[in-house]
């Protein structure tokens, strides 16, 4: 479920992103997938 609490409600939100905190020499790097539930879990390409 993708919601957040909003005073006494609770707000369903219908965009759904995924990311991953990575720490690096550079810094923090955070690679996002965004729409994730419009998305296919298999690839669409093996190249």
């Amino acid at each position: 479920m993708n919601a957040s609490a909003v005073d006494d409600a609770v707000l369903l939100h219908r965009q759904v992103s995924i990311g991953v905190a990575t720490e690096t020499p550079d810094g923090l790097v955070v690679p996002v997938v965004a729409w994730t539930a419009r998305r296919s879990p298999f690839p669409t390409s093996l190249g």
